[in-house]
């Protein structure tokens, strides 16, 4: 069974229980939004002298983290914008899925018409890469 954690850490430094959330839960993916400190995290999820079990993921621009147990060919990041991202799990023996993460523009500061914007665009973005995959197989998170 494939594990995906999802967590919007604020711009706080949760380092220590993002990696007790993941070992906790055995996650295969965990997906990060407003982490200011990747590098810290990755640390936390693999200490030093331990076998490295966690490797991070590439962001571009998108303002989401990914670290997975899969390594990044296996999990590579299709396509990413300032709101949202979407990584393809190619694993042996198994199906291909996407897994598509969004974190919406601020509800304080963002007119309604912008965040159906993004929310929208992002729908019509996952439609177009299934049918151009040829599979409707697709893990979408919303934040």
């Amino acid at each position: 069974m494939l594990t995906v954690l999802f967590w919007n850490l604020g711009g706080r430094d949760r380092a220590q229980v993002c990696a007790r959330l993941a070992r906790r839960h055995r996650a295969d993916v965990f997906f990060l939004t407003e982490c200011t400190r990747p590098l810290s995290v990755h640390r936390a999820l693999n200490p030093s002298g331990a076998v490295a079990r966690y490797y991070s993921h590439p962001k571009a621009e998108c303002r989401i983290v990914a670290f997975s147990t899969f390594e990044r060919a296996e999990l590579p990041l299709l396509e990413a914008t300032r709101h949202y991202a979407v990584h393809r799990l190619a694993v042996p023996a198994a199906p291909e899925l996407l897994l598509a993460t969004t974190h919406l523009p601020s509800k304080l500061r963002t007119p309604d018409k912008e965040q159906d914007r993004v929310i929208r665009r992002f729908g019509e973005r996952i439609v177009e890469l299934e049918t151009a995959r040829s599979h409707a197989r697709t893990l979408s998170s919303v934040t």
